[in-house]
């Protein structure tokens, strides 16, 4: 059974990629069955600062995002798309996408449906 929870905004640990083949990004896991009392969601937040980026990949899973701060770009399949604030894209399984900032820090809220973060797999494009 899982039970509310209440996290606050600083609660979570920051914690980062700064390597070519995930790419350079921090991020936080809000929702996730490995830190709390969750089942069957997992969330976050992502910060990419100024020409920060991730690397193209895909997940056997389906993805959403939220833009919360910031302008970017997003790679969704064989198209990029010009990403700001307020922006909300679903991203189906096995679908390659990538982020990018410009140059500002580009702010995501994502969501999968999991039980745990270390439960999605990466499948990057640069893997091969």
């Amino acid at each position: 059974m899982t039970l509310p929870v209440l996290i606050r905004r600083d609660d979570p640990d920051v914690q980062s990629w700064n390597d070519a083949r995930r790419g350079v990004l921090t991020f936080r896991l809000l929702i996730d069955g490995g830190a709390g009392p969750t089942a069957g969601l997992c969330q976050g937040t992502a910060r990419l600062d100024p020409r920060g980026y991730e690397t193209a990949h895909h997940h056997d899973i389906a993805e959403t995002a939220h833009v919360l701060s910031g302008r970017g770009r997003l790679r969704l399949g064989d198209k990029t798309f010009e990403v700001e604030a307020g922006d909300t894209v679903h991203i189906a399984p096995h679908t390659v996408h990538a982020w990018s900032a410009n140059d500002a820090p580009l702010e995501v809220f994502w969501t999968f449906p999991a039980d745990r973060f270390d439960d999605i797999a990466y499948h990057f494009e640069n893997d091969t």
